[in-house]
């Protein structure tokens, strides 16, 4: 083979190798969301929390959603604790139930406050400004 024939070759694989799209799409995508059924509830009752992505394609993958839940009721009053929710492949939500403990302490008001870690979406998951919320726990 002659010198400029390795050359051509070479600058054709190059030009077919850099007009080549990756149609393959993005395995997570959407704007994440974050909702409780109740924002105010009493001792010895549930509520929801749920997860939404909002992606009209559906997903690719499953989307694990770190959240964190703090406040000043503590895990002595509810079933909630900080964790990893996933959304399923083709689903678009997931929901995690809290119990709220019936006691027979004097306590008042108490806060569960529930935050999606946004340092810790997937790639291509896009916050939305519903990234938390507050349940208002009231003694009866």
């Amino acid at each position: 083979m002659k010198p400029h024939s390795c050359l051509f070759s070479l600058l054709f694989l190059a030009v077919l190798t850099s007009c080549i799209e990756d149609n393959t799409p993005d395995p997570y995508s959407g704007v994440v969301s974050l909702s409780v059924s109740s924002g105010t509830v009493t001792e010895g009752s549930t509520f929801e929390i749920q997860f939404s992505v909002d992606n009209p394609n559906g997903t690719n993958s499953a989307i694990g959603i770190t959240y964190l839940i703090s406040g000043t009721a503590n895990g002595d009053d509810h079933s909630g604790a900080s964790g990893v929710i996933t959304i399923p492949v083709q689903e678009s939500s997931a929901t995690r139930m809290v119990e709220v403990y019936q006691d027979t302490l004097q306590e008042g008001t108490e806060f569960i406050f529930i935050t999606i870690d946004e340092m810790r979406l997937p790639s291509g998951v896009e916050p939305s400004e519903n990234l938390s919320a507050t349940v208002q726990i009231t003694d009866n």
